[in-house]
């Protein structure tokens, strides 16, 4: 019988080191070649991710409130996206080594990996997550979220400021109050800052089944504690991490007899694993490159 929608796959081997780059094991995972896929251009592909600058305001907002930093690797996450509906019918290959043959497949419920639409649905299932344990994303990076402390927010009002001068002409505002009312003016001239009057919590920056977070106790109880139990944890690690190619850990240096603690945030490892590509100095430029080769130039792109 012919399959409409039939997706072959493949397997692929990827080496993991620990976070000072020293081998730790080898993984094999069953790849489907979603390009095959018949029904890739009717479906939403793009995936937000984290940013440099939304990374680096968690570390600092860390720093700055002595947070504890946590990463969280999630397991399996694309299986864990959101499910196929009636209209997704995609047939998917089985690995030939479990004693499947070619020709046998079978229907996916859920996006798998290689699969176009996979990101997407995972992200969707994972934002919809994060928000509903009480995390606002941020305007200016979408996979940063900000989680605010378990009150109501206070109303600002100048009028109830008992050490206010008051008089029949424009409030007096303190030196304090008018710096804060120049850089909330300057960051959004529109509508001001959401977060006026709350007391952040916690900080929650996001990369595909990464997750980088810091915070107090609250961020622990109202966040990590449900992501624990919603989905499947592959690592964990506490204040000495590893996030998209980053070490991000606490160090403590004596400076003039006193001990000052600082956030380090270090890309040598990553940098130690990049190796160059061998191009023999007599090549023309016009000349193609080898399957080797071009295996080799995706390998060192994708690292950086």
């Amino acid at each position: 019988e012919n399959v409409r929608n039939f997706v072959s796959g493949r397997w692929v081997l990827t080496i993991k080191n620990d976070m000072n780059g020293n081998f730790e094991k080898c993984k094999a995972r069953w790849v489907l070649r979603g390009f095959q896929d018949k029904q890739k251009n009717d479906q939403q592909t793009d995936s937000p991710a984290s940013t440099r600058p939304g990374f680096r305001m968690a570390c600092q907002m860390a720093a700055i409130q002595g947070w504890t930093l946590t990463h969280i690797d999630l397991k399996t996450a694309f299986l864990q996206g959101e499910a196929y509906g009636n209209t997704r019918d995609v047939i998917c290959q089985l690995p030939p080594e479990a004693g499947y043959p070619p020709y046998i497949g079978a229907r996916l419920t859920k996006p798998a990996y290689g699969m176009n639409d996979a990101p997407r649905r995972w992200w969707n299932i994972l934002d919809g997550s994060i928000q509903w344990y009480g995390a606002v994303p941020t305007r200016a990076d979408r996979c940063c979220y900000v989680l605010y402390a378990d009150t109501e927010p206070r109303e600002r009002s100048r009028q109830k400021d008992p050490y206010r001068t008051q008089s029949s002409g424009p409030p007096v505002l303190t030196e304090k109050e008018a710096c804060e009312d120049a850089v909330e003016y300057l960051l959004d001239p529109v509508t001001g800052s959401p977060a006026h009057g709350k007391r952040v919590v916690g900080v929650i920056s996001i990369h595909v089944d990464d997750i980088f977070a810091c915070g107090d106790k609250e961020l622990e109880e109202r966040v990590l504690r449900h992501l624990r139990e919603d989905f499947q944890v592959g690592s964990e690690d506490k204040n000495d991490v590893k996030f998209v190619g980053q070490r991000i850990s606490w160090k403590t240096e004596n400076m003039d007899g006193v001990d000052v603690s600082y956030i380090c945030v270090s890309q040598e490892s990553e940098i130690a694993e990049l190796e160059e590509i061998h191009v023999d100095k007599g090549q023309d430029d016009t000349t193609l490159c080898t399957p080797a080769m071009h295996t080799s130039y995706r390998s060192v792109l994708g690292m950086i």
